[in-house]
């Protein structure tokens, strides 16, 4: 795979870690240089030694030892014990815990606004419950005839 993967603010096809400017003097080189790596295997969804390697600027020995400790610890993964590593069952189980953290209904109560600002109808915001639907936010039309707010009914 080649390429450059856009990890954060900065612009499309930086290298990850150079969008964020100069490290901070408290940083730990072969911290960050790990944190780089689980972005790229996130983003890309696999690399392999060399291409680890050029992406942080390191020997190829390097960049082995940290996608073995990464693989050690689930991080990363090295199926049939290729060349290639992917992203390993720590970082879905870490992106999964860190998603049921968000409060759905806040992230999505702007979209919801504007949705309905756009529209001038009433827009709900419904999870799948089962077979079902449950409403759990929504915000109401101000028009004459509108769809009332069904949150809490499945």
């Amino acid at each position: 795979m080649t390429g450059t993967v856009s990890t954060g603010p900065g612009d499309p096809g930086q290298e990850p870690g150079d969008e964020w400017g100069a490290a901070p003097p408290y940083s730990l080189a072969s911290v960050d240089n790990a944190l780089r790596l689980i972005r790229a295997l996130d983003e890309r969804g696999e690399l392999r030694v060399y291409e680890a390697a050029e992406l942080l600027g390191v020997a190829r020995s390097t960049a082995h030892r940290l996608l073995s400790t990464l693989a050690f610890r689930g991080f990363a993964a090295q199926p049939d014990s290729g060349h290639v590593y992917r992203p390993g069952p720590a970082l879905a189980e870490a992106g999964l815990r860190a998603i049921s953290r968000l409060d759905l209904r806040q992230v999505a109560r702007p979209h919801l606004r504007a949705l309905s600002e756009e529209t001038g109808e009433t827009v709900h915001l419904v999870v799948l419950e089962g077979n079902g639907a449950r409403f759990v936010d929504g915000v109401e039309s101000t028009q004459p005839l509108r769809v009332g707010l069904r949150v809490g009914m499945v």
